[in-house]
């Protein structure tokens, strides 16, 4: 309750001051519009000045509610800047002269677009921050050391693996270029967020308006999901940009039907399905979409056939390979557990979704659902009286439903497939495999958003409330990865120099022995080994043992016995390091 008081009374008072001191007069529309605007922008303001400044950290809402001192500053913080704004406005108005040459309506929308484009560089940059770092996770380490392979060898390896081949060959051009460094491994990454904010400000700005590109900026560059894989050395924004683009690609062949529609979603869609499995799932509803409305003659047969066609001779060389890898991983894949469905929805929003907000953006659709099929109608009488009926006589599906209708299809479809498969055969399903699918059903929420009336203020809201979702999280995200970096860097200086060519790393966790220790400490033999069942050691060769201790530190006493009978020695180097965002305890036995 606190919370709530902290982060909505002050917009409140703001707005009043505002039309008290400037002197206007709004009506109620107008009102609870510049209201939301304030609760987005003043505590997005406090949170910046918090992080930044009052190096404040700590999840806001708990805070807020349970620490009666810190609410207290921070509602004094706000009030000061909701009674300084008003002030500051009207002195630049009075004192300050701004001439700017308007253009009938052209000025204005490139104002708001250009605020819509600084804000769409504000999100870059706070992912863009996060390209210097050099701690990888296990599935990450695998990337950066198969692409210092050989082109035969990276398709070989992925073939083997679970992974179809496109992403690592963009990585594999970016390390030709610029060698091994690892900003440029998160780089690669960040290319399809950058793809898609600029899209956003252009292509879907155009063609559904800027309620549908605010909202898929907001979650394409500050949704939890989004800051995690923008960045992370995987395929999955890759992914997300070409299912993204086949989505788009097939409003145009609904609507417009131009060859060029068909050549270029044939072209993304099996960029996608190169780009990962799941992604293949996804963009494989959109086809069956096209096939049920040409059966319906609403769409050119010839033409649909034809990219069917085009497409599965595309993907038959990799399709051969495909099967092979899923029956050889029927009794090898290391997944146990299924998600559930519901656990499977609520990820494509991040988890920031409550029972609330999903009941009002259902409720949104199936508004929605029914104005675009003509079931509800909703005019101004001329009494200015609003009139809403209801007619079922001519039940029509407008271009925009079945191509909302098919990504909610996509969505629903690629959850249902990977939980169906998992427990028909084995578990090959995780809730991450969903996220090239997420921008799909951000799209559509964007649609929705611009197709209803009251579209602004209902943008404004949501999007505020997608902020003060993610930005905490974002805070949260940014330091814990930049803490774990600075430990990195402190453990690689522990070891710098000691570690010989001809040394020999032990890891009792597999994922450090078998790619991340090959990463850090490239050309030196490592192994993943059990402590219950310690290896004989060679005399002669000077051994590293990596100890992970995530769970608490192993019992070592029978180690050191075991090292101590083979007539070795073992000195501890580094107590509670990183590496690879494992905990690690380092000795060095000889």
């Amino acid at each position: 309750m606190i919370a709530f008081i902290c982060l909505l009374i002050p917009p409140l008072v703001h707005v009043y001051l505002r039309e008290r001191i400037l002197g206007r007069h709004e009506t109620v529309y107008v009102s609870a519009r510049n209201y939301g605007f304030s609760v987005l922008a003043l505590n997005g303001a406090m949170m910046l000045l918090l992080f930044y400044v009052f190096q404040s950290e700590g999840e806001l809402l708990f805070k807020l509610n349970h620490h009666n001192g810190f609410a207290c500053k921070y509602i004094l913080l706000s009030m000061t800047l909701v009674v300084a704004e008003p002030f500051l406005e009207r002195f630049c108005r009075e004192k300050v002269v701004l001439n700017v040459r308007r253009g009938s309506g052209f000025a204005e929308c490139r104002y708001v677009r250009g605020l819509a484009g600084v804000y769409a560089l504000i999100l870059f940059l706070l992912n863009f921050i996060r390209i210097f770092d050099n701690n990888f996770w296990v599935d990450e380490a695998f990337t950066v050391n198969l692409v210092q392979r050989s082109l035969p060898e990276i398709i070989t390896t992925t073939a083997a693996d679970v992974h179809p081949p496109l992403y690592y060959l963009f990585v594999k051009a970016g390390y030709v270029v610029f060698g091994n460094q690892g900003w440029m491994f998160h780089l690669v990454s960040l290319i399809p967020c950058a793809v898609i904010l600029v899209f956003s400000l252009t292509v879907i700005w155009k063609k559904f308006g800027k309620e549908a590109a605010v909202i898929m900026i907001t979650l394409a560059g500050l949704s939890v999901n989004a800051v995690n894989y923008n960045v992370e050395v995987r395929m999955y924004s890759w992914a997300a940009l070409f299912v993204l683009l086949s989505f788009y690609e097939l409003y145009g062949i609904l609507s417009e039907g131009r060859n060029k529609n068909y050549i270029l979603f044939g072209v993304y869609s099996l960029a996608a399905a190169y780009t990962h499995y799941y992604a293949l799932i996804s963009v494989a509803f959109f086809y069956l979409v096209i096939l049920l409305q040409a059966s319906r003659k609403r769409l050119d047969l010839k033409k649909v056939l034809i990219t069917c066609a085009v497409t599965i001779i595309g993907y038959l060389p990799w399709f051969f390979i495909l099967l092979k890898t899923f029956v050889t991983s029927i009794d090898t894949f290391w997944l146990q557990g299924i998600p559930g469905f519901k656990e499977s929805i609520n990820y494509v929003f991040s988890d920031q979704l409550n029972l609330v907000a999903w009941g009002l953006l259902f409720g949104g659709f199936l508004i929605v659902v029914l104005y675009e099929s003509g079931i509800l109608q909703i005019r101004k009488r001329e009494d200015g009286k609003i009139a809403v009926s209801a007619a079922f006589d001519r039940i029509a599906f407008s271009d925009m439903l079945v191509w909302s209708l098919a990504g909610i299809l996509s969505v629903v479809g690629t959850i249902v497939v990977g939980i169906g498969v998992s427990k028909l055969i084995r578990p090959f399903f995780l809730v991450r495999y969903l996220y090239p699918v997420s921008v799909v059903a951000w799209m559509v929420l964007g649609g929705m958003m611009s197709r209803l009336k009251g579209r602004k203020i209902y943008t404004v809201l949501l999007i505020a409330y997608m902020l003060l979702m993610s930005a905490p999280a974002y805070r949260d995200t940014y330091i814990r990865q930049k803490q774990m970096n600075d430990l990195l860097q402190v453990t690689l200086a522990a070891t710098e120099g000691q570690i010989a060519a001809d040394d020999v790393i032990l890891a009792d966790h597999k994922h450090i022995g078998w790619h991340i220790a090959p990463y850090y400490y490239p050309g030196i033999t490592s192994h993943a080994i059990s402590l219950y069942e310690f290896p004989e050691l060679e005399k002669g060769i000077t051994y590293w043992l990596f100890i992970r201790i995530s769970d608490g530190v192993p019992e070592m006493g029978p180690v050191y016995e075991e090292i101590e009978r083979q007539g070795f020695s073992c000195e501890l180097i580094m107590e509670n390091g990183n590496l690879g965002t494992h905990a690690v305890n380092i000795y060095r036995i000889r």
